[in-house]
């Protein structure tokens, strides 16, 4: 055992360096082993973040797999998109060159494809696009319904309008006869422009422009919208309906010219034209249900009653005049028998009056008054034309009276008993 353990000893000795060796290289592996494990653990603690980019980064991935290919896919479908994006500038053209069923067919296959794809931003920019334009179709349809159109065009733009659908039935037939009224009135406004025309030319245009235009859009909102087999008209026509209240304003403003321009007109024959055409336009207007015949007469008989009022005033004034100016002598007996020759008959005054200058001066006027008014005498007037002529001849009276109490004591001989005879 001794020498075992001096053996042992021996080999220790001669092999004192391997050991150093092997005891530093222990101590540089437990080191390098150590180093390892902290950073295996530095490792695993970035292995989540790690694994939560190569997730992001996949998702990139696919996020850019599936641009690419909508990318490819609108690259195929690259003129079909062009013509998508070309609709508003389609539509704009065509409601610029009136082609205004094309423009509506346009807008609903904009609409059919925002229905089908409502997910879809770019239809949605499309169809507001596209309201835009139909706002000026819109505007351009009012602006026809403004101006001088016929049956035939009033029934297609309305049809136009019902498409469009910015309009119930009932705002429709309100916006129709707003427009039509605007067109009347500016056709009027033209027609009335010239400061030239007198009283009686601007009352027989203006009546004339009332009964061809008025009668004209009756005509065509009857045609366009009363249905007469449909019991909502029937019981539209009870109460007059949108249209004859409607007319009921046009005429009231039109007797309301009458009563403006009639007190302007100084003669019998213009008010009887007036007259004339008036009756003429009611009788017109009556086979649409608007006869104002009756509403106008107090208007005329008040102008006529009113011009014999100044008329009889002005042959009472020459009356009073003609007294005195003191003449009183009589008639030669050659002129006297002259006039009788000439104006015999029940219609010409008694030839007596030539020897009386004033009553003749009073009879000659009162002739003038009511020749002027023969061509537009009233019947209706005739109680109250009767009630001023004897107003105008009591005045008379009372001035001959008052003259004759003047004249009773200056007056003598042959003159006085002219004057009493």
């Amino acid at each position: 055992s001794r020498a075992n353990k001096k053996e042992t000893e021996t080999h220790a000795v001669e092999n004192y360096g391997a050991f150093l060796q092997s005891a530093v290289c222990v101590r540089n592996v437990r080191e390098e082993l150590e180093s390892s494990g902290r950073l295996l653990h530095e490792l695993a603690a970035r292995v989540p973040g790690l694994q939560s980019a190569c997730e992001g980064v996949a998702e990139q991935a696919k996020a850019i797999d599936a641009e690419r290919k909508d990318v490819l896919t609108t690259f195929k479908q690259h003129n079909q998109l062009l013509e998508l994006l070309e609709v508003p500038q389609l539509l704009d053209t065509a409601v610029r060159n009136e082609y205004y069923e094309e423009a509506l067919d346009i807008a609903a296959f904009a609409r059919k494809l925002l229905s089908r794809h409502s997910d879809v931003g770019l239809l949605r920019e499309l169809v507001t696009s596209v309201e835009v334009c139909e706002g000026h179709l819109l505007q351009q349809l009012l602006q026809k319904l403004q101006s001088n159109i016929q049956l035939p065009v009033c029934l297609h733009v309305i049809g136009l309008l019902r498409r469009l659908g910015k309009h119930s039935d009932e705002q429709l037939r309100f916006t129709f006869l707003r427009c039509r009224d605007a067109w009347l009135q500016s056709a009027v406004d033209e027609a009335m422009g010239h400061s030239s025309l007198g009283s009686y030319a601007y009352l027989c245009k203006y009546t004339d422009l009332m009964r061809m235009h008025l009668f004209e859009i009756v005509t065509q909102y009857r045609a366009i919208f009363l249905d007469f087999n449909s019991v909502q008209e029937e019981e539209a026509s009870a109460d007059g309906g949108l249209l004859y209240a409607w007319a009921n304003n046009r005429l009231a403003h039109y007797m309301g010219v009458l009563a403006h321009g009639l007190p302007l007109l100084k003669e019998g024959n213009q008010i009887a034209s007036v007259l004339e055409k008036a009756m003429y336009c009611g009788a017109y207007l009556g086979r649409e249900g608007l006869d104002f015949r009756g509403a106008i007469s107090p208007v005329f008989e008040d102008k006529v009653l009113s011009l014999l009022h100044h008329g009889l005033g002005v042959a009472r004034e020459a009356f009073e005049a003609s007294l005195q100016s003191q003449r009183s002598t009589p008639m030669p007996a050659a002129l006297k028998s002259r006039y009788e020759e000439g104006s015999q008959g029940a219609l010409f005054p008694p030839s007596a009056l030539l020897d009386f200058p004033a009553l003749a001066v009073l009879c000659n006027k009162a002739v003038e008054v009511l020749n002027e008014l023969r061509e537009c005498a009233i019947a209706s007037t005739r109680t109250r034309a009767g009630t001023v002529a004897e107003g105008a001849l009591g005045s008379c009276c009372e001035a001959l009276a008052m003259h004759w109490v003047d004249q009773e004591g200056v007056r003598e001989g042959e003159d006085r008993a002219h004057l009493i005879a």
